[in-house]
């Protein structure tokens, strides 16, 4: 299941705390973020919103790193 990053604003520390920085133009950033979005997909573009996806992702690139250091230090 796909979940935008403005639909679901609770789960992304970094929007939380781009919020809280400036209330005052939260709703502009997350109209830009949301029409940019929609842009890149109209264009045929993939859009990696998908939290879940980019969780994992990272996960398995910090243990890849991880494995790299431990086979260098040997």
């Amino acid at each position: 299941m796909r979940r935008s990053l403005i639909s679901n604003p609770n789960k992304s520390p970094l929007l939380q705390r781009l919020l809280r920085k400036a209330p005052a133009t939260n709703k502009e950033m997350e109209n830009r973020m949301k029409w940019t979005n929609v842009l890149y997909k109209a264009e045929g573009l993939r859009v990696k919103d998908d939290e879940d996806m980019l969780r994992s992702s990272l996960k398995e690139w910090g243990d890849q790193s991880e494995n790299i250091v431990e086979k260098m230090q040997k």
